[in-house]
């Protein structure tokens, strides 16, 4: 298979991917994370760039669900499996539709012709924009490509950035408002027409009589219920600007109210979207947001949440998360998979370059779930791209962090002063101005078979650099041995890792400039290592692949983290010679909650069998006809999926009793017959 064919087939759905020794599926959410209570729907997406939010209830049945434009021009379908109140989504197509632009998609829903569902505008920046009919019947939207150019009443192409529709003007269509590229100003486009025989004419070349900057994202919200709409516009730097329609719904008048609403930054290029979330009656708020650059404004998150506790007339907002969706660091991502605690579990850390994020395992060392204990471990400055290794043998990592600034890079050295399960990360020492024009990922192993941590690193120019330990595993010192180091060519991101468990080491190398990630297989010994390249692309193409190795299944077997440019993390099983495992096929969360029996009369043992949307608190328990409860199956939080749990009912008499299922949104109670 061509490598694009197979990144086209990672991308559409969870397949098996095939080396020359080694298979990998693919996993969304088979490994849950929690951020403060919260469970992401599907934290190994790899991170999306930037977010371009839109809600719409697009299947009819109540709630809001979330479509996800972002820079790789698709758009991810986030379907609402929860409730009209209670909103829970789980990842249902991460290229919807097959819809796919140049890049930035930026969706918008929009009744165009007036016939009772959403269609579909799909801006990319400029020129072309796209404009599909929905075709499909309710609950089922299928789009048809209208145009792909937006134009005016005169034929010419509507060169902007990214727009909204509403009727401004009460005569029952829709029309167009757009903002600038460099300028900043907004553009009103009077629609003279109706349904797609829309005629837009520019009505107001410069709507607010200021500019707001490059790549403005419009959003029209009617927030004070006053029946005008109200218009919010995110920019470049990550804020948002609200300006009040103080006029009437025939004769708009807006009024300046707010250039950053709320005190919003979600770092760059700000992109809101309202809905209600909670069926409350008033408008929440969706920002979407990209990390453009390090520094500041290179924190983690995908897209903001906000809930309104306020009333329709008088919005009071809160913000309730910074990721909602997947797991994504910001801009780029360095995980590593390490045991910090003194189990046999792997925790999860991760730089960004700007924050090191520490996720602990609180599940098992067969099935992980993690938790976030901090969003930053190293607040006294930059993790850049990270590697741990306990570098003088007293049983904790330390920190070793690769700053691959241009033309100056350094490697700094942390000890850890913490405790295994706390780690706390204290500078020791650093080596700087190294002659390098920029160096990429570093990995510790023992190359030599002496008992310490020896040391490589990728670099443009000069491949493969390694330093030897001639110190002790108590005493390191690191010595400069070679560049291009066994003739690995340069711009790789290096991870060294037993792959095959022959007991010596091999390398992982993600190819900066291609986005593979190859294996280099040792044919050599733990003392002599001689590298071969084994795999040219071992799971499918990633932009700027920073991966890493571990048996996080605990099966025998290395599985794949490959951290992404756009800041999150694929995760790929290891499923080599598994003949029994099949291509992902976790069942997705139901929409409602399901509780059975079986088998029905129970002697002595009755299977219990029920289905959770979402992670929450239950209480499974059996109840007897006087409403006594005689027996407690579980209780607890517990995460979203199928489960089979026994209740053995030998000890207890004949009759009629109740199993009940109750969490803080739903209550299920099934009738239990008990026969001697």
């Amino acid at each position: 298979m061509r490598p694009i064919m197979r990144w086209l087939a990672l991308m559409l759905f969870p397949a098996l991917v095939w080396a020359q020794e080694f298979e990998f599926t693919q996993e969304w959410d088979s490994i849950q994370v929690e951020i403060d209570g919260y469970v992401l729907p599907a934290p190994w997406t790899g991170g999306y760039g930037n977010t371009r939010p839109a809600g719409g209830d697009l299947d009819a049945d109540g709630d809001v669900d979330l479509f996800v434009g972002h820079g790789g021009g698709s758009i991810v379908y986030y379907q609402n499996l929860g409730t009209p109140v209670l909103a829970a989504f789980g990842l249902s197509d991460p290229q919807w539709q097959g819809l796919t632009v140049q890049s930035m998609a930026t969706p918008t829903f929009c009744d165009m012709d007036a016939d009772g569902d959403s269609d579909l505008v799909i801006e990319c920046g400029e020129v072309p924009t796209y404009l599909y009919e929905n075709i499909g019947g309710p609950g089922s939207p299928l789009f048809n490509l209208i145009s792909d150019t937006l134009r005016d009443g005169t034929g010419t192409p509507i060169d902007g950035t990214y727009g909204d529709w509403v009727d401004i003007d009460a005569d029952g269509d829709l029309d167009f408002f757009t903002g600038t590229w460099y300028s900043g100003y907004i553009r009103y486009y009077r629609n003279d027409s109706t349904g797609w025989n829309y005629s837009l004419t520019l009505a107001n070349p410069n709507l607010l009589g200021v500019g707001l900057g490059y790549r403005t994202i419009l959003r029209f919200c009617d927030i004070d219920a006053d029946d005008d709409q109200d218009l919010f516009i995110g920019d470049y730097y990550g804020q948002v600007h609200f300006y009040r329609n103080d006029g009437t719904p025939q004769n708009y008048s807006f009024t300046p109210v707010s250039s950053q609403w709320l005190g919003i930054d979600v770092g760059d290029n700000a992109s809101p979207e309202f809905a209600d979330m909670d069926a409350d009656g008033d408008f929440d708020l969706w920002v979407g947001r990209e990390a453009y650059d390090i520094g500041a404004g290179n924190t983690p998150g995908d897209v903001f949440y906000y809930e309104n506790t306020g009333t329709p007339q008088l919005a009071q907002f809160q913000l309730i998360r910074t990721s909602n969706l997947t797991l994504d660091a910001g801009l780029s991502n360095r995980p590593q998979l390490v045991h910090f605690s003194s189990d046999s579990t792997f925790d999860l850390l991760f730089s960004n370059v700007d924050y090191l994020s520490y996720y602990r395992n609180i599940g098992t060392s067969q099935q992980p779930y993690y938790t976030m204990v901090s969003e930053n471990l190293l607040p006294s400055g930059p993790s850049y791209t990270i590697e741990l290794y306990d570098l003088n043998a007293d049983g904790l990592l330390d920190l070793i962090c690769a700053n691959p600034i241009l033309f100056n890079p350094e490697i700094l050295f942390y000890v850890n002063d913490g405790t295994p399960q706390d780690p706390d990360f204290r500078y020791a020492f650093s080596f700087s101005n190294l002659p390098y024009t920029q160096i990429y990922g570093i990995s510790l192993a023992d190359l030599d078979g002496d008992g310490d941590g020896d040391m490589v690193f990728g670099t443009w120019g000069s491949g493969l650099v390694y330093y030897q330990n001639q110190g002790t595993p108590q005493s390191p010192n690191l010595v400069f041995e070679t560049n291009h180091w066994q003739n690995i060519p340069s711009e790789r991101m290096p991870c060294l890792v037993d792959m095959e468990g022959d007991g010596d080491y091999d390398l992982l190398a993600g190819f900066v400039t291609t986005g593979v990630v190859e294996l280099w297989e040792n044919v050599g010994t733990p003392q002599n290592p001689q590298v071969v390249l084994a795999d040219s692309d071992l799971c499918g193409t990633v932009v700027l692949p920073e991966p890493t190795g571990a048996d996080v299944d605990n099966d025998g077997d290395i599985d794949l983290l490959v951290g992404t440019y756009d800041g999150g993390i694929y995760f790929f099983r290891n499923t080599t010679g598994d003949t029994a495992y099949s291509p992902y096929t976790k069942p997705r969360p139901q929409r409602v909650m399901d509780l059975s029996l079986s088998p029905q009369p129970g002697n002595p043992t009755t299977s219990i069998f029920f289905q959770l949307p979402y992670a929450q608190e239950v209480d499974l328990a059996v109840y007897n006809l006087l409403g006594a409860r005689v027996a407690t199956i579980t209780s607890g939080r517990m995460n979203a999926g199928s489960y089979s749990l026994p209740w053995e009912s030998s000890g207890y008499a004949s009759g009629i009793n109740f199993v009940r299922l109750a969490t803080s949104t739903e209550t299920l109670t099934r009738k239990l017959t008990v026969m001697k």
